[in-house]
């Protein structure tokens, strides 16, 4: 190998190194050739050329052969010699994965890729550095073909571009396109759980929801897909249209004048078909040969891609988790919070319509509902208000939900049914503490204040029949302390029964205002909120409207007076109280009644916002938060 030749590959590994670095997580990469005298050609990423050839000295291609031997598989291997963990943590590394390279059919060098934070080789993906040593063999076999004028770099960037299939196909069409003229490409890849051909985003520049709707049965061979799959044979046709031989339904969807269909292969396991389609004048006999020179390296990109994507769901799955994990943490009392996350949720597991429903309707929707929807998926996911929940996924094309979706939306599913469960609980606890603290409190009032009225009573009693200005107080105060003793009865009996819900309160109080007043009230209720109000917030909330709706009575001049409850996105319960008087309702001076108001919603971590105009009524709206205040 003379001086100037051995730049030239070097620059070459150089660039292959990389493309490695710019996929896989990790610091550094070096490749290795060893030629039949012992030199060694070297190339590096994000390391001294002097120093990746130090790491490389300590091996030999000889060593990776034998593995391979011991194993019987062409996985990665992790080095364990105590002089390469020498070098490796000289060099300022903790790991390094190896993976040998072959050439004509014999190992000829080592692709090292080196990490400064994992413990071991588990830190990457076995897999994805297995199919980037394909890649570089392939390339490597690639750039010494002279038949083919493209440039080693030029087919280096098909697995640059790998990272998702519209950037693969873009890639690999200028590739193509560059060594036999125009042209268009489409893939068809093996999806290993159905089996099917699916047909690859990007292809032929179409977007996903075009080609999703095509896939191809690999054992149906009235396919020619299929039995270019099946035969690993290309087929060649320059009128597509017509062709008896092609099921029209793939070309007249994507246009296809001509094509030419090549086998995908890795390690002699077919993995796709490649498409290339509407080249000028034809496809020449020289074009499949061409072409089929490119499959190799184009069959390790596909994989690539695939991998790439896998990952990629993999981590927008964690991050759904996390999110959903996050918003459980507080108490759920309605599904808004929820929306990004679910609409995040469709759009990975490329859903049409999600829902979540009580059984009656939807309680949260996202995306666009499907007429007649061709794959669904429902999961339970808790109760919230007293009704069951289900979490419902639609989709109109392609195939059914697979098994890694499928589970990323039970997973969610089980979060949110955690943290129901998790806010019924708390909220039960909630209202057992306060059952128990109003308990104690009739308990002493019983057993203190009202054995002191009761005693206060009898004492008075005994000097009733006096005359004069005396016996007139002695009574009055008599029939005062008669009337507390009733009151605080009242008191004690509402302190022990069973406390009602917002709407039934709020039912009460109408009726006691109109028995008692010459108003109209008219009740806009969401009873449904009635589970998730606690009962310290409901008994709040009617008082607040009882003390609104007289001060309505007594000063508005209205007619009527409107209640309405809403539970908000923002996990407020709101309730307003309107009324069609002139404007001034009492509550818009800062009188008692106002303070007093405002200092029990305070209390509580809400707010009271009063607005009234002259000759138009009066709005007096009460938000209150569901969780109890933190401070």
């Amino acid at each position: 190998m003379n001086g100037r030749h051995r730049v030239v590959i070097e620059s070459d590994l150089d660039a292959l190194c990389q493309m490695v670095c710019g996929v896989v997580d990790c610091d550094a990469v070096v490749i290795a050739l060893w030629n039949d005298t012992g030199s060694i050609s070297i190339g590096a990423a994000n390391l001294d050329h002097s120093e990746a050839g130090d790491l490389a000295s300590r091996f030999h291609p000889d060593e990776a052969a034998s593995s391979l031997g011991h194993t019987g598989s062409r996985d990665p291997v992790a080095v364990d010699r105590p002089s390469a963990r020498s070098i490796i943590g000289d060099l300022g590394f903790t790991s390094l994965v190896r993976s040998p390279l072959t050439l004509n059919n014999r190992v000829a060098g080592l692709m090292f890729v080196l990490s400064r934070t994992g413990p071991d080789e588990a830190d990457h993906d076995l897999r994805l550095v297995h199919a980037l040593a394909r890649s570089c063999e392939s390339a490597l076999e690639f750039g010494r073909d002279a038949t083919v004028a493209t440039s080693l770099s030029e087919v280096d960037s098909i697995a640059l571009h790998a990272t998702s299939f519209p950037t693969l196909m873009s890639a690999i069409r200028r590739v193509i396109s560059s060594a036999i003229g125009p042209v268009s490409v489409g893939l068809s890849v093996q999806d290993e759980e159905s089996g099917l051909l699916l047909t690859a985003d990007g292809s032929f520049g179409l977007p996903r929801e075009v080609t999703t709707r095509y896939f191809i049965d690999s054992s149906d061979l009235h396919s020619n897909a299929a039995r270019v799959y099946e035969t690993q044979r290309p087929f060649v046709s320059n009128h597509v249209i017509g062709d008896p031989a092609i099921l029209q339904s793939y070309p007249i969807a994507f246009r296809i004048e001509s094509m030419i269909a090549l086998p995908l292969s890795v390690s002699g396991r077919p993995t796709g078909v490649l498409m290339v389609a509407d080249k000028p004048g034809g496809f020449h006999p020289d074009d499949v040969d061409t072409v089929a020179k490119l499959t190799p390296h184009i069959a390790i990109a596909v994989e690539l891609a695939k991998l790439s994507e896998a990952n990629r769901f993999e981590l927008d799955a964690e991050h759904i988790i996390s999110d959903l994990g996050i918003a459980i943490g507080s108490p759920i009392l309605n599904l808004a919070r929820f929306e990004p996350t679910l609409r995040s949720l469709a759009h990975i597991v490329q859903a049409d319509h999600l829902t979540v429903t009580d059984g009656s309707g939807p309680l949260l929707t996202v995306g666009v509902p499907v007429r007649e929807p061709r794959f669904s998926f429902e999961q339970p996911c808790g109760n919230l208000r007293g009704k069951s929940l289900s979490l419902q996924v639609t989709r109109s094309f392609g195939r059914a939900f697979s098994r890694g979706q499928r589970r990323l939306l039970q997973e969610s599913a089980r979060l949110l049914t955690e943290g129901l469960v998790r806010t019924t609980a708390a909220r039960q606890e909630t209202e057992l503490a306060q059952h128990r603290e109003r308990q104690r409190i009739a308990d002493d009032l019983h057993d203190d204040v009202s054995q002191l009225l009761f005693s206060a009573q009898m004492t008075l009693e005994a000097h009733t029949s006096g005359e004069g200005p005396t016996g007139d107080a002695v009574r009055r105060v008599s029939e005062l302390v008669r009337r507390a003793e009733t009151e605080l009865r009242d008191a004690i009996f509402v302190l022990n029964s069973p406390q009602t819900g917002l709407s039934d309160a709020l039912t009460e109080v109408q009726a006691e205002l109109e028995s008692g007043w010459d108003l109209d009230t008219r009740l806009i209720l969401d009873a449904s909120i009635d589970p998730v109000v606690p009962a310290d917030v409901a008994e709040v909330l009617a008082r607040a409207a009882r003390e609104a709706l007289v001060n309505v009575a007594k000063h508005a001049h209205a007619r009527s007076a409107e209640v309405v409850t809403r539970l908000t996105d923002d996990d407020h319960v709101e309730l307003r109280v309107v009324d069609d008087g002139t404007g001034t309702s009492g509550l818009t001076t800062a009188g008692h009644g106002l303070t007093s108001l405002r200092r029990r919603v305070g209390d509580l971590g809400g707010s009271v916002i009063v607005d009234g105009r002259v000759g138009a009524g009066t709005a007096v709206t009460l938000r209150v938060p569901l969780s109890p205040r933190t401070d």
